[in-house]
């Protein structure tokens, strides 16, 4: 499920300020959970190279990425020709947006507190732009979890930890360490832990002797419109399980409405009934 999916991200950046260094990669992982709810699986992925800041694109720093990335110069010409930040930041929320269906992101990286310095500075704002929509949470920080776990320490290199996971690297750029940490996290037991969702009992009638939570009259999409409302609204609020009633029939969290003058009455429902 959409809601339930972790996004690890990683950024190739000019250096280690967020002041005076820039973002010039942004790679992300999505993971979902396995059909049977017992094991997280790499569902998604985005990279995009970003154009960087004249200020922070010296002979230095483009050194350093060629070393540390194994950059060629063809590929360090070809930043000049890519996205700004503003534009990047914007696409990564929009993919999140349609792969998660609008669901808040759920957003971790393997050095969070370095990441998200750059995360939330204003020159690359992929934070408030997900923030806007379609929501954000910070997961803990998966070095953090996983040294803390594994070697009661704070810190961890990712290169040790896939040493000892058995997770080969397949280079340093921004995808490839997503892909690279999310891996580590999975072996690791450091992700949140996968919710299962209780077993779904048919239930054959609402209880006669308990009055409707709400009745709704009217036309059909009066009755459709007005069901639908109230048993997201009490879902919301875990009362469950729910069913709407009409004309003798229940359908689970929903409703139901054969004719076009309807009456329909929202139930709680004792499974198995």
């Amino acid at each position: 499920m959409s809601a339930d999916a972790v996004v690890v991200l990683d950024l190739e950046t000019t250096g280690l300020s967020s002041v005076a260094d820039c973002v010039w990669e942004v790679g992300a992982v999505v993971l979902r959970p396995s059909d049977d709810r017992r094991k997280w699986t790499l569902a998604d992925r985005f990279e995009q190279t970003v154009r960087p800041r004249a200020d922070c694109f010296n002979q230095e720093r483009r050194d350093m990425m060629t070393r540390v990335s194994n950059l060629t110069p063809r590929q360090l010409l070809a930043l000049w020709d890519a996205p700004p930040a503003e534009v990047v930041a914007y696409s990564v929320a929009e993919w999140l947006r349609g792969v998660l269906d609008g669901h808040p992101v759920r957003l971790t990286t393997w050095n969070l507190s370095f990441d998200k310095s750059f995360l939330e500075s204003s020159a690359f704002p992929l934070a408030d732009t997900l923030r806007e929509g379609p929501g954000l949470q910070y997961l803990p920080c998966l070095m953090a979890a996983a040294a803390k776990r594994h070697l009661g320490r704070a810190r961890w290199s990712l290169a040790d930890a896939c040493q000892r996971f058995g997770v080969t690297p397949t280079g340093h750029r921004a995808l490839s360490d997503a892909a690279t940490a999310a891996l580590v996290a999975i072996h690791a037991e450091v992700l949140p832990p996968l919710r299962t969702d209780p077993p779904v009992v048919p239930a054959k009638i609402a209880l006669a002797d308990e009055p409707p939570v709400e009745q709704h009259h009217g036309s059909l999409a009066e009755c459709q419109l007005a069901a639908e409302a109230t048993v997201a609204r009490l879902a919301q609020a875990c009362v469950q399980p729910l069913f709407a009633r009409t004309a003798g029939y229940v359908e689970k969290v929903g409703y139901a409405v054969h004719t076009p003058l309807a009456r329909v009455a929202v139930h709680r429902v004792r499974a198995g009934a």
